[in-house]
């Protein structure tokens, strides 16, 4: 069998006949010895022939194919980073304003913070270390409101002059424990007025601070003017 476009030929031969057919078809009546023959022994060969430019007509399609892929990946690289080194650097500016933006108002709200804690701080000691101990001497000892003032500053500011000392009046019974008493509450009292200078000395230092930032910024600004009044 040979197939050559779209034609179709058959040779067939018997051995034991010496007989041989040969042709699209088996005519006539060595149609039924064909047919015969055929389920005896057939010998057939069809050389299968695909044309060149098909083939290569193909290869050149999956050649461009794989061509387009790598290109299409490798474009999509090239634009992700791109879009993606934008998008960073973008990520990074907004988070340093953020940033920025956070540590002033955390700075004006520690310095506001460390003002109400000094007032507060400084009216609390007021009350508890003057006012309220001065009510006591008051009535324990017998001076006035402002002797009791006097004492309790002079005693925490440690000048003490010694005209006035507690417990030894010898017309006047004190409890138990009187002077103990008072010697703690000396204690706490120095002790508040040492946090309270402490605290007075950060923020007259976060002041000066601020002035000479402040005065720097100045300036910096008189120098940029002299030097565009100067390069016009």
């Amino acid at each position: 069998m040979n197939l050559f476009g779209s034609s179709l030929s058959l040779s067939a031969q018997d051995p034991s006949r010496n007989q041989s057919w040969e042709g699209s078809s088996c005519p006539g009546e060595a149609s039924q010895e064909c047919e015969g023959f055929t389920d005896r022994h057939l010998s057939l060969s069809v050389p299968c022939s695909v044309p060149l430019e098909a083939m290569c007509s193909g290869k050149l399609q999956t050649g461009l194919l794989v061509a387009g892929y790598f290109v299409y990946l490798l474009v999509g690289a090239a634009v992700f980073q791109a879009l993606e080194r934008t998008a960073e650097k973008q990520e990074k500016m907004a988070a340093a304003q953020m940033k920025e933006a956070f540590l002033q108002t955390f700075t004006q709200l520690t310095k506001k913070i460390k003002f109400l804690t000094l007032l507060f701080f400084l009216a609390t000691g007021i009350l508890v270390f003057l006012c309220l101990p001065s009510v006591f001497f008051q009535i324990t000892e017998g001076w006035s409101y402002s002797e009791g003032i006097y004492f309790a500053f002079i005693t925490l500011s440690t000048i003490g002059f010694g005209d006035n000392v507690v417990g030894k009046q010898s017309d006047r019974k004190y409890f138990s424990y009187y002077r103990v008493l008072v010697a703690i509450w000396i204690l706490f009292g120095l002790a508040w007025i040492a946090l309270l200078f402490n605290l007075l000395t950060t923020v007259l230092e976060d002041t000066e601070k601020i002035i000479v930032k402040d005065l720097q910024q100045i300036g910096k600004g008189v120098k940029d003017i002299r030097t565009v009044v100067t390069g016009a």
